[in-house]
């Protein structure tokens, strides 16, 4: 219970995301994405223990946040706002901290509509017409709330932004959920102008939809408090322009210096998460000026001593490679390897996990649609280069998760042959094949979606690969700790298998 009424010092800015991103996972930050499943397969109640609840200080507000939230309260610091202007809160807190000075509840979303590559993909898999994903569910959950709220306190606007705006890119979800301005892509260039907007007293229109260009590296600021899995941002964008990707909208990639880094770093150490995870597309490339994507192992090692130089620090970990940046130099995946395992405090080989992008086994797919994904080599070593690196990252003690995309435009049964044979090669290396359906960066038509069914039959030799596959690594390595997660997991289940083996036969 709080010391005072929250209502009546209620602060100008609310910041909070749904349930499934103020939570942390029990098992480690990759098996996050068990939240994409649809409720029919994974009940909310089964969910529940794969989560740790939000934790909160004593005055209420989250101990932990999503790293969005917590570049936008730096955001809100730098732009002049006192600590006690803006709160971030778990959505039970909600209604302690609402009132009736509260101007603006800002709102971080990943995947509000299930729209996201990995939920549709499972959906695909193993949902109906009569289920969503509980990503969607929680978000449903939380504007559902934050509506009533709105309704109470009529001077509310409601701002929502993160990875996920653009599934919320029309006007009839705009007012379904009483959203008054979506915030689409970085939002550091348009926060002082929009927010001061929404506190003036003077009314300042602003577009519903505003579309946001790629922040540069000194407008972003270090993070004030601690985030879920202790994420630390240090870099934005790739470069490598893959016509799929997310981060292609990013543009070229953004190193953010070391002392800001160390900045965020603090903030995470004050919140008592000493083990600390680095967003970046590829540590690999930090500080990297070649345009052949060429890593600086200088720089990257440079950037990780620096980090463990810092008191009580227990770990520094990464959460992307890059397969071809591994096999560029797989002496600086040694290097780095090394150094964590020296410089960590009670590190086992249950915490080296990274993801990685497999993506396909064709090179005509790879030319077609990531060319640059690939650099220094070109597309045709591609299956070479992915074995090369994943032994490499094998040999080091890492266990992978290995995005693949299926059903990419013109993919014919030559690409898909060529993509079994690769997965084939990948045999007894520790690494969980992640399957994905190709998904452009924008909510699909109904075409596109009743089309999906014709993707999945097409693919059924693929994906019957990919399940065994990942039920012979799950069973081989499903007892490192956090990993035990995959003996339970439909991903790795024996009937999803036996399943894919019936259709096949059929099919063939």
């Amino acid at each position: 219970m709080l010391s005072s009424s929250p209502n009546n010092k209620s602060p100008t800015f609310i910041l909070t995301a749904d349930d499934s991103l103020m939570s942390q996972s029990k098992h480690g930050l990759y098996s996050s994405y068990m939240a994409c499943f649809p409720t029919n397969v994974m009940a909310e109640s089964e969910l529940k223990g794969y989560y740790q609840p939000p934790e909160c200080y004593p005055n209420g507000k989250a101990r932990r946040a999503p790293l969005s939230l917590r570049i936008l309260e730096a955001i809100l610091h730098c732009f002049g706002f006192e600590k006690s202007e803006y709160a971030t809160v778990p959505r039970f807190n909600l209604e302690k901290f609402v009132g009736e000075k509260t101007k603006v509840i800002a709102v971080s979303t990943m995947d509000p509509e299930g729209l996201g590559p990995l939920t549709q993909t499972l959906q695909l898999f193993y949902g109906d017409e009569n289920t969503e994903p509980y990503t969607k569910t929680a978000f449903n959950r939380l504007m559902t709330e934050i509506k009533t709220l709105k309704e109470k306190y009529k001077q509310i606007k409601v701002v929502v932004g993160g990875p996920g705006a653009w599934q919320l890119s029309s006007h009839k979800l705009l007012e379904k959920y009483g959203i008054d301005h979506l915030v689409i892509g970085e939002v550091e260039s348009i926060a002082p102008k929009l927010f001061g907007s929404l506190t003036a007293k003077e009314n300042v229109s602003s577009p519903k939809i505003i579309v946001c260009e790629p922040a540069d590296v000194d407008m972003i600021p270090p993070i004030l408090d601690a985030t879920i899995n202790g994420l630390v941002e240090v870099s934005r964008g790739c470069g490598r322009g893959c016509s799929w990707c997310f981060s292609s909208t990013s543009g070229r990639m953004r190193c953010l210096p070391i002392e800001k880094i160390k900045k965020s770093v603090e903030a995470n150490l004050k919140g008592k998460a000493a083990e600390i995870t680095l967003q970046s597309n590829d540590i690999l490339l930090y500080e990297s000026n070649s345009k052949r994507f060429i890593p600086d192992p200088d720089a990257v090692l440079s950037l990780m001593k620096e980090l463990y130089s810092m008191g009580n620090v227990g770990s520094v970990l990464p959460i992307h490679f890059s397969i071809a940046s591994i096999a560029a130099d797989p002496d600086l995946l040694n290097k780095l390897t090394a150094l964590i395992k020296e410089k960590s405090v009670n590190l086992n080989l249950e915490k080296f996990v990274v993801q990685i992008g497999i993506e396909t086994g064709s090179p005509r797919i790879i030319e077609r649609y990531m060319r640059g994904k690939t650099l220094p080599f070109s597309p045709y070593e591609w299956p070479k280069i992915v074995k090369e690196a994943l032994k490499t990252l094998d040999e080091e003690g890492w266990f992978c998760y290995g995005t693949l995309i299926f059903g990419f435009p013109e993919e014919d049964e030559g690409d898909i042959n060529q993509t079994i044979e690769l997965i084939r090669n990948l045999k007894g290396l520790k690494v969980i094949i992640i399957p994905l359906i190709f998904t452009f960066l924008n909510a699909e038509s109904e075409k596109a979606k009743s089309s999906k069914k014709e993707t999945l039959w097409k693919h059924l030799p693929l994906l019957y690969e990919i399940q065994r596959h990942n039920e012979k690594t799950a069973s081989r390595y499903g007892n490192l700790g956090h990993l035990k997660f995959l003996k339970k997991n439909p991903l790795t289940e024996r009937r999803n298998l036996d399943f894919l083996r019936r259709h096949v036969c059929v099919a063939n």
